[in-house]
């Protein structure tokens, strides 16, 4: 089963208790935060060239689950891929075919409870708008997982950073990147990496 295999993909997000027993006692909600400096440049290279898929892509659903020891959440997200710019062979990703996205992070009820966690790298996606986002291919399922970092939310002919996606030390995070710019930078990145 998909989802089983999707909830042992977390292991990092993992507090030694479960998720349920610290959300109900506290209402916490779980945060992760990192920072960097690269420039733009460096990062997309980065992103790009370490993941094994790039592409832009609406969000049409989510759904969360539990991981596998219950201590913390993970999202599915379906998706409309809109374009490509890096793909594995062995994989069916491509321009116009639904994809399914897992993440860490994500909302649903417990017992009637609402329990809410996640990361600032990995910020829940909306339903609906579209997203550049980099990703391992897991051939088990043939599901997309988020690489940290990697996901830009369009907005109109802009490219603005979700989360802690974006740190460069050459762009300002509020107003992001001319799309155009955007996917110029993630061409050239993929054209000098080595075949995914």
């Amino acid at each position: 089963e998909a989802e089983r295999y999707h909830s042992k993909l977390f292991p990092e997000f993992s507090s030694g208790k479960r998720l349920l027993d610290v959300l109900l006692s506290s209402g916490h909600i779980v945060d992760w935060i990192s920072s960097r400096t690269l420039t733009i440049r460096q990062m997309m290279t980065s992103l790009t060239c370490n993941s094994d898929v790039v592409l832009t892509a609406r969000v049409t659903r989510a759904t969360s689950h539990p991981t596998n020891d219950g201590q913390f959440l993970f999202s599915e997200y379906g998706l409309d891929v809109t374009r490509v710019f890096r793909s594995p062979a062995k994989s069916s990703i491509a321009d116009g075919v639904a994809a399914l996205l897992v993440r860490p992070g994500g909302a649903l009820v417990i017992e009637g409870t609402r329990v809410r966690a996640g990361t600032d790298d990995f910020p829940e996606l909306e339903i609906g708008p579209t997203y550049v986002l980099f990703a391992k291919y897991l051939p088990v399922t043939g599901a997309l997982k988020s690489v940290q970092w990697g996901t830009f939310e369009t907005q109109g002919d802009r490219v603005i950073p979700t989360g802690n996606a974006l740190n460069a030390s050459d762009v300002d995070v509020h107003s992001g990147l001319s799309l155009r710019s955007f996917t110029e930078m993630l061409q050239k990145a993929a054209s000098g990496c080595k075949v995914a």
